[in-house]
């Protein structure tokens, strides 16, 4: 799993240490840290903190090709 938009890294290391392999990035909290492919990327809550539209869909286009899988949208209550 790749979390884009990790803040700072907590679903990361939850994951990690439940046995799953994990990794993040973030703008603000890990620009150092790779952004890579992964077979699900997670959006979490990113999109919907992002005000300008342009922005959003860059962040929705460049996550979408990263996951060779699955892309898990923020949840629905967050997008509105």
């Amino acid at each position: 799993l790749f979390d884009y938009g990790c803040g700072r890294g907590t679903d990361v290391q939850h994951l990690g240490r439940a046995g799953f392999s994990a990794s993040g990035w973030d703008p603000v909290h890990a620009p150092a840290s790779p952004i890579v492919e992964a077979d699900a990327v997670n959006l979490g809550y990113v999109v919907n903190v992002i005000d300008d539209a342009l922005e959003r869909a860059e962040v929705l286009r460049t996550a979408w090709s990263l996951a060779r899988d699955v892309l898990i949208p923020p949840p629905a209550s967050r997008m509105l």
